[in-house]
């Protein structure tokens, strides 16, 4: 290996090891042995054997005064009892399961799918998944209430209540800076797009390097100087997102709302940290509680912040926080991360139908609006073109008066604007001069229209 490195072979699942190299390595605590465990529960099983032969023999003596040959015997036949059943027959372990074994609570064993050998008020099985397992938070469909709950009323039982965010009115590009800090949320790193040559320089190794992409395996403060050292070298590249507030203030979903949000996990535990796990998080339901407080926690740092229309369009921006946060979170568990996201935006059924009828209204008024105008350009065209056919229609029948009285077409709209001045009882001619005006505006309009015809026509 190049530069003396140190190498250490960690585990995809139970048996599936990965290297792992370079100045940045894990330094988790190691389990017992397969062996040791072993040895472990042998010691243990021997002394419990003793421990109730000698209680039963104790018991049945004090309180039956039996003969020897029947305490014997009946002290075998319940000692040989006792240990038949401690076989789990009725809780058995899972294909894609472990279960590790406890004395009062001290790890001592790890036995893999089928019915555990625990002998009873004695030994605990706790069952973790070794294959990745998917937990929507805070439940599955089925196991969300919706519904009002009276005062002092629990919930039923095996029913949770949604998540629910507050959203706001869309950020400005300069208060989303303000709020999310540059230094801070507004920019993340998303793991899922780091390419291996930027790990290689950040471990000081000449690309291509072998590359630890487990992220779950990285310490909490190797993450976080792989996120510095990536937003300062390469800020514009995929694997920094940034806040983007290119949403419209008219957006239907860009005002004050409250939505419900669900969460979904994919996770395992390395079966050679199970111990460690046990020791830190106890169980499997203890683990989901605690990650659903982290994804919960950073939900309402971030969007309570927002309008619902930017949380869905910064959608990809939120996963890459909801997972780094996870990845940091659990990095001491003994569990690997291989997602951790925003599965979807509960939009109720009020806000649809109100979005639905907003835009009905707005295709609505734009259409009324288009066929007003339709109409209004049309009315236009109709008076234009019967304007055009009436004026057409003058000019031919004065062009006729002109040839048959033999005049010229200058008489001819004299004596037409002469009758229709007649025709009007509004309009009242006074003397000479006024007759005059009207004849020198029939020639105006002639002359408009066309010119004056020759006075031989």
């Amino acid at each position: 290996m190049e530069g003396g490195n140190p190498t250490k072979c960690i585990h995809n699942r139970a048996s599936e090891p990965i290297a792992l190299t370079g100045e940045y390595h894990m330094s988790k605590s190691k389990d017992p042995t397969p062996e040791e465990m072993g040895s472990n529960f042998s010691s243990y099983m021997s002394w419990l054997y003793i421990i109730s032969v000698a209680i039963n023999l104790v018991f049945i003596a004090i309180f039956f005064s039996l003969d020897a040959p029947f305490l014997i015997i009946f002290t075998t036949v319940m000692t040989v009892a006792y240990f038949v059943f401690a076989w789990r027959f009725e809780d058995p372990v899972g294909p894609n399961q472990i279960a590790v074994l406890l004395f009062f609570g001290k790890p001592l064993k790890i036995v893999d799918s089928g019915p555990p050998w625990a002998p009873r008020g004695v030994i605990t099985p706790v069952k973790l998944p070794v294959d990745y397992e998917q937990y929507e938070f805070p439940a599955e469909p089925e196991n969300i209430y919706r519904g009002e709950l009276k005062e002092r009323e629990k919930l039923p039982e095996g029913m949770k209540p949604p998540i629910r965010i507050t959203f706001t009115k869309s950020l400005t590009s300069a208060r989303a800076k303000k709020v999310f800090g540059e230094d801070r949320d507004l920019k993340v790193l998303n793991l899922q797009k780091v390419e291996n040559s930027m790990i290689c320089e950040f471990k000081g190794e000449d690309n291509p390097c072998e590359v630890n992409r487990d992220w779950s395996t990285w310490e909490r403060s190797e993450l976080e100087d792989l996120e510095k050292f990536i937003k300062d070298k390469y800020p514009d590249s995929p694997a920094v997102l940034t806040f983007e507030t290119n949403v419209g203030s008219t957006d239907g979903l860009a005002m004050r709302n409250t939505q419900e949000i669900v969460f979904v996990v994919r996770w395992l535990v390395e079966k050679e940290r199970a111990f460690s796990f046990i020791r830190l998080i106890g169980s499997e339901a203890e683990a989901n509680r605690q990650m659903e407080d982290e994804l919960v926690s950073v939900a309402n740092r971030l969007l309570p912040k927002m309008s619902l229309a930017q949380a869905l369009e910064n959608i990809e921006w939120l996963n890459a926080h909801l997972f780094y946060s996870i990845i940091k979170r659990t990095s001491e568990w003994g569990i690997r991360i291989d997602n951790a996201y925003a599965k979807r935006f509960d939009l109720n059924h009020a806000l649809n139908t109100a979005i639905a009828k907003a835009s009905e209204a707005e295709f609505t008024g734009r259409a009324e609006k288009e066929l007003l105008v339709k109409r209004g350009e049309g009315a236009a065209q109709a008076a234009q073109d019967l304007e055009e056919k009436t004026l057409l229609g003058r000019a031919a029948g004065l062009k006729g008066m002109a040839t048959d009285l033999d005049i010229s077409g200058e008489a001819a709209v004299n004596a037409e604007v002469a009758r229709e001045f007649g025709k009007s009882g509004n309009a009242v001619i006074i003397g000479e001069d006024g007759l005059a005006k009207a004849v020198g505006l029939g020639s105006a309009l002639l002359n408009k229209k066309g010119g004056k015809k020759d006075q031989g026509e």
